[in-house]
């Protein structure tokens, strides 16, 4: 059930979008994040990715260098199996980046922002 949420979530933040209406973001610190994300980038976008990923346990603390490189890759390999996304573990685009989001959320309770210091220990 929690896998069919982020995804619906994901796919109406798509849809929002898409159709102009926008939507609050979770975080102020990353407004319009500019996709794809890939792999061997380094930019806010990715650091603020990788922020989500921390969040929803995917990534571990202290990852959050703003790079792209091979623990990032592998985290993304993981959200996007546990939620069947499907893809390259190299490319994030705004369903894969809203599923993060949504995750973290989960975590966190809506309404918070992302947050590397309210992450789930256990990360995956």
């Amino acid at each position: 059930m929690k896998k069919i949420i982020a995804r619906l979530g994901a796919i109406l933040a798509v849809a929002a979008l898409a159709l102009g209406l926008g939507m609050a973001p979770a975080s102020a610190a990353l407004v319009n994040p500019d996709f794809p994300i890939v792999r061997g980038e380094r930019s806010v976008d990715v650091k603020q990715y990788q922020n989500n990923l921390i969040c929803a346990g995917y990534l571990a603390k202290g990852l959050n260098t703003g790079y792209f490189g091979s623990r990032t890759a592998a985290a993304t390999k993981r959200l996007k199996r546990d939620n069947d996304l499907g893809g390259s573990k190299n490319r994030v685009n705004l369903v894969t980046y809203r599923t993060a989001l949504l995750e973290c959320q989960d975590v966190t309770g809506p309404g918070n922002p992302s947050s590397v210091t309210t992450g789930r220990s256990n990360f995956r």
